[in-house]
């Protein structure tokens, strides 16, 4: 039970934190054109930025980022009592950490960029 209200809890922080920073600020959302992270889907799905709206990329980078920290804390708080030393707890939460979080990321790249893609250029754009 605690797990589902710490997903829960983690998630609107991080959501309300991104929305606040972030998509609500002009400059947070200019400095997001030259991130790296839209460069990836700018290239791979072949993005043109001045059709995108970028307070509605934010927002999706947002939730999702929200859905990743929340779904990797909640696994680490129920994996965390069945380890007992202390150098193989940090250890192991950190190669859990990269296991979970780099396979969520791509996940969360190609679901967002092929959503962005058909919204500016159809089907053939993918």
């Amino acid at each position: 039970m605690f797990e589902l209200v710490a997903w829960i809890v983690s998630f609107i922080f991080v959501y309300v934190c991104y929305e606040m920073f972030v998509v609500r600020k002009e400059r947070a959302l200019e400095t997001m054109k030259t991130s790296k992270e839209l460069d990836i889907l700018k290239k791979k799905y072949r993005l043109d930025y001045n059709k995108l709206d970028m307070k509605t990329v934010a927002r999706m980078i947002g939730f999702s980022n929200a859905i990743i920290i929340s779904t990797v804390l909640a696994l680490v708080s129920i994996l965390r009592p069945l380890l007992n030393n202390m150098f193989l707890w940090s250890l192991s939460i950190f190669v859990l950490g990269m296991t979970l979080i780099i396979p969520m990321i791509l996940i969360r790249n190609a679901i967002i960029g092929t959503k962005l893609a058909r919204k500016q250029g159809g089907k053939n754009n993918v």
